[in-house]
Formats: structure tokens, sequence, C-alpha cells
């Protein structure tokens, strides 16, 4: 979907504003690629998960805060080796987790639990889901949750890309 900032809120582009432009909407899909990457009215905090994982918080009031997770790696100040985890649980906040090491894998766990939770408890529930950004990539994660359990199954290329060489 492609959104434009007009000063009264935001609006769904139509195909009729896409054909006066005309632009593929490959090209427009770009473009707004590319300017959700300047976007930067975001307040950025770093805090660490329980188990001493390091996670990037960005919280923002504008409408495109959880978009972000569509550029998770112009938002990282150096890219990680295995791409990074995110969550967008609210519309405002986007929480990412650059995977750098073993660790990461238990921080999958307790960032799939937090996530759940700031989904649940609103407002402003966006997702509960974790994804997984390796460079223009976004995959989303299958994780499950029974109570304080998480259950996940990496997909091949994860296990192939993160899973192995960390655990190797």
């Amino acid at each position: 979907m492609l959104t434009l900032d007009l000063p009264e809120g935001p609006r769904d582009v139509t195909a009729a504003d896409a054909e006066l432009w005309e632009t593929p909407i490959a090209a427009l899909f770009a473009i707004g690629l590319t300017n959700l990457g300047q976007e930067h009215r975001f307040q950025r905090t770093v805090r660490h998960l329980p188990g001493g994982a390091e996670l990037v918080a960005f919280r923002g009031e504008s409408v495109f805060a959880a978009a972000q997770l569509l550029v998770v790696p112009t938002l990282l100040t150096e890219q990680p080796p295995f791409g990074a985890l995110a969550c967008v649980p609210k519309s405002d906040l986007l929480l990412i987790h650059p995977i750098v090491d073993r660790h990461s894998l238990a921080a999958l766990e307790e960032l799939a639990l937090l996530s759940a939770r700031l989904y649940e408890a609103g407002p402003k529930s966006l997702s509960p889901h974790l994804y997984w950004s390796e460079g223009k990539r976004l995959m989303r994660l299958p994780v499950t949750l029974e109570g304080q359990t998480v259950h996940f199954r990496p997909p091949p290329r994860f296990a192939a890309k993160v899973v192995e060489p960390l655990q190797g």
C-alpha cells in the first residue's frame, strides 16, 4: 500500500493518483521505501532484554512508525552479520535486536514473548509477530506461544544463515 502524508492526514494512493504520475507502480513503491528510510522523527532508545541482549526501540507518533519495519537496515548504525530480529507490537513502536552472536537465539524467545505481551496490552496494538530482516529481505518467523513457552521452527533460510552458523 502506498500512502501520501498530507497536511490534513495520511491518505492511500489511488489508481487515479498513480496514473497521473505516469510512473510504474514498482517505481512508486521504490520511491516510497526511499522516503520511508528518510523518515527520522522517532525517539531511539537502547535497552537490554532480561538475558542481556541489546534491544533498540524506535517510538514515534507518526503513522509511519511501524512501517519502519520495512527499512530496518537503514535504522541501525552498524549492519549485524546475521541480520536483525524485529517486531511491531504497537503502531507507534518498532523493536529491533541485531543478531550478532549465539545469544541472539535466546533473545528470539525473549523478544517473541515481549512482542506478544505488548500487543495484548495495547493500546494501538498492531502485530504480535516476529520478523527477520536480512538486507532488503523481511521474513515473518513462525513463532507460536503457549503461555510462557515459545515454539519456533526456523525456516530453512533462517536455519542456514543464522541458526547453524551461530550454533556451529
